[in-house]
């Protein structure tokens, strides 16, 4: 029952789900709240795109604490999350590159794998690819994706286990 419970989380995208099952994980009990199905709003269109690459000292510091847990988090929560590890490359030009250099900078001082290359060197990840008017790349190793409906119903239900 509702009025039983630590708290409630309303919406059960990818994003709820995970914070229902950490209170969970926490020792809390909890509600959690889906108008239609689990996964099945936003996360459900999302990409499920998994990085560390913002320009924020507060967005990398979060985002790399998040990225390094998605390796084994389909063990955690017994389920899979369908986690695909397989890198980014983020282009700039000219006018931006000196941008790009101090950002890359900020990420690796908080640990994480990336570095700038140049823009001959996209092709070792995407074979074809057109470099006119790039003058600088970021590759970020640790990057990959996850599939957001299944996340969100592992962290779903894992959270109804506990």
């Amino acid at each position: 029952m509702i009025a039983e419970t630590d708290v409630v989380v309303i919406g059960a995208g990818v994003h709820g789900a995970s914070a229902a099952y950490h209170l969970a994980r926490a020792g809390k009990s909890v509600a959690l709240l889906e108008r239609r199905t689990i996964g099945s709003g936003s996360s459900g269109a999302s990409g499920g795109i998994i990085r560390s690459h913002y320009s924020t000292r507060s967005m990398i510091r979060l985002a790399h604490r998040a990225a390094t847990r998605w390796p084994a988090l389909a063990g955690e929560l017994g389920r899979p999350v369908d986690y695909v590890r397989n890198g980014l490359v983020v282009v700039v030009d000219a006018d931006d590159a000196s941008v790009m250099e101090e950002v890359v900078s900020t990420q690796r001082h908080i640990g994480v794998d990336t570095d700038t290359i140049p823009p001959q060197e996209i092709s070792r990840w995407i074979p074809g690819f057109n470099t006119t008017g790039v003058a600088l790349a970021a590759y970020e190793a640790q990057a990959g994706y996850a599939d957001p409906y299944s996340s969100a119903v592992a962290f779903a239900q894992r959270a109804r286990e506990l």
